[in-house]
């Protein structure tokens, strides 16, 4: 227990250094913005309910079938963290995911690897309607609109079909 909880703060900090540059806000002066502790937070912040609570899905579904499920870092995750650190002009990386050991039939498989884009899917639409109808405004704003973006395209990317990915898990165990 005490490892995937140190796993998941570990996961949370790469992931916010990651994408701290999202929440800078553009400079109308010569120089570039550089993030600080302020916009690492905010990425912090919006790593949670779109990293850990996907994983924390995962997880629970299996538990709730009598899996044994288990959170950890990718080691991919420090890939993307010295691409960052390298300034590469896009990041790869993993950031964790939940093993589950245990007996489960094809249809809990499948229910078990959807439930973490189900994840995305309702922080998208939840962060959506927060910008689409205003309901925030200046940082905050700032901060459901990268959230939306972000777990848009962890929806999309975990619904394709290839190996390793939450689509292919959720097909595989349907036929």
């Amino acid at each position: 227990m005490f490892q995937e909880i140190l796993e998941m703060v570990l996961t949370i900090f790469a992931i916010g250094y990651m994408f701290m540059d999202f929440f800078v806000k553009p400079s109308t002066e010569f120089y570039y913005s550089r993030p600080g502790k302020k916009e690492f937070f905010m990425a912090t912040l919006a790593a949670i309910p779109s990293v850990i609570f996907h994983e924390l899905g995962h997880k629970f579904v299996a538990m709730s079938f009598g899996a044994y499920a288990v959170y950890h870092i990718h080691p991919f995750i420090f890939l993307g963290v010295l691409m960052k650190y390298m300034k590469f002009p896009f990041i790869f990386f993993i950031p964790a995911y939940v093993s589950v050991r245990g007996y489960v039939t094809g249809f809990q498989l499948s229910m078990i690897a959807i439930t973490g884009p189900l994840v995305n899917l309702f922080v998208f639409l939840f962060s959506y309607l927060m910008c689409r109808y205003e309901l925030v405004k200046g940082e905050k704003y700032l901060f459901f609109f990268v959230l939306m973006q972000l777990n848009k395209w962890l929806f999309l990317f975990n619904m394709l079909p290839f190996p390793g990915t939450d689509g292919y898990n959720f097909l595989s165990g349907l036929l």
